[in-house]
């Protein structure tokens, strides 16, 4: 049997493959860096497993954390527009020197706050996270009903609790009460775990950009 010609990008599974080749990342590293799992990741540039609509957006998310516009009918199937990089925005000016990471970052903040009007963006001022988020990081989700808070339980979210702070944690339930707790069980300073906490807001993080904002 010969050798299976990756590089038709008439098929879908390749046209995974190649986005996220692209973002320049393995499979390991995807599912480290976005919390997509290497073994689906697999599945689907293998075609061994048909892919979900909000997988789809998943894989777009991703890809405009490493400044990769690519769009839902593309990757689906293979129409419009292939992936290409975002360019800078005309009308982030700066005052002073800007690094480019910095106009990059701001671009990318620009865009997500312009496609989910309901998200909530957060800059990672810690390592409770890490290895998912770490200091400097930046993330983003959309807000939930607080009915529904039961949905984002174990999950990576920004939280806003009733005396105004805000940062990113898992949430927990227990016994009527919520709890919130990180990732990293070596972290000093701010509390790993923070239980009988009254959430205001909550958001189910899905985007991810790896490099800081500074001088905001």
């Amino acid at each position: 049997m010969g050798k299976k010609n990756t590089s038709d990008l008439s098929i879908i599974g390749n046209r995974i493959r190649y986005l996220r080749g692209l973002m320049g990342l393995d499979r390991q590293t995807m599912e480290k860096r976005h919390d997509i799992k290497a073994v689906s990741l697999e599945k689907w540039e293998g075609g061994f497993n048909n892919i979900k609509t909000q997988n789809i957006q998943r894989l777009i998310t991703a890809a405009l954390a490493h400044s990769i516009e690519c769009s839902a009918e593309w990757l689906l199937k293979g129409e419009g527009s292939p992936p290409s990089t975002i360019l800078p925005s005309k009308f982030i000016k700066s005052k002073g020197p800007t690094s480019s990471k910095t106009i990059n970052a701001l671009r990318d903040l620009s865009y997500f706050k312009e496609s989910y009007p309901n998200g909530m963006t957060l800059m990672v001022n810690d390592d409770s996270m890490a290895p998912f988020y770490v200091h400097g990081d930046f993330v983003g989700g959309e807000l939930v009903d607080l009915a529904d808070l039961k949905k984002c339980l174990d999950s990576p979210c920004i939280v806003q609790t009733a005396d105004g702070k805000i940062r990113v944690r898992r949430i927990g339930y227990c016994n009527g009460e919520w709890f919130l707790y990180g990732t990293n069980v070596k972290h000093e300073g701010s509390a790993y775990m923070e239980i009988n906490v009254k959430i205001t807001k909550a958001a189910p993080i899905f985007w991810l950009r790896m490099q800081s904002i500074l001088h905001l």
